[in-house]
């Protein structure tokens, strides 16, 4: 994962000397939620960086979320993910990408009820699936939401966050 981070940044080798720049970072808060027995609703927080390659958007995103049960325990996970992506304008100042990777998923839980258990590994590859619905009120600031949905062997996770989004060039 360290590595395709460095590639992700790195200065490209190509012949006219092109260099990957950081287009973008966002930032969200909002809901999470799994597909345990356990599952409810709880927080959910994401963060990204972006690159751009012609159309393509390169991305580093890390999103976590944690759901507190008073009567049984909590549950949590992190997600660190390298995805490809694409957008599109859909109206003035609107846009939405769409994002689909792959990255490390792992899963926390703490049962008080004995009786219970999901057996799950600490950390596995996962899936993700991300969209972006972002309003543009200036050139490079935006706001948004941000559905997202991580496939794995253990858990599914689900988000949806308010999102902040700048745009560097």
């Amino acid at each position: 994962m360290f590595i395709a981070c460095l590639v992700l940044f790195r200065v490209s080798s190509t012949a006219q000397d092109k260099k990957l720049r950081l287009h973008g970072v966002s930032i969200g808060a909002g809901i999470a939620s799994t597909s345990s027995a356990t599952a409810e609703t709880g927080l959910g927080l994401n963060f990204d960086f972006s690159t751009i390659v012609k159309s393509h958007i390169l991305s580093l995103n890390a999103n976590v979320g944690t759901n507190i049960n008073t009567d049984r325990g909590e549950e949590s996970f992190f997600e660190l993910n390298l995805t490809y992506g694409r957008k599109w304008l859909i109206g003035q100042n609107l846009v939405i990408e769409g994002h689909l990777g792959i990255g490390i998923f792992t899963f926390d839980e703490v049962i008080e009820d004995s009786n219970f258990n999901i057996d799950l590994p600490g950390a596995t590859t996962g899936f993700p699936f991300r969209l972006k619905l972002l309003y543009y009120p200036t050139e490079k600031f935006g706001i948004g939401l941000n559905p997202n949905i991580n496939f794995n062997e253990g858990i599914t996770a689900y988000s949806l966050n308010f999102i902040l989004q700048y745009n560097f060039n």
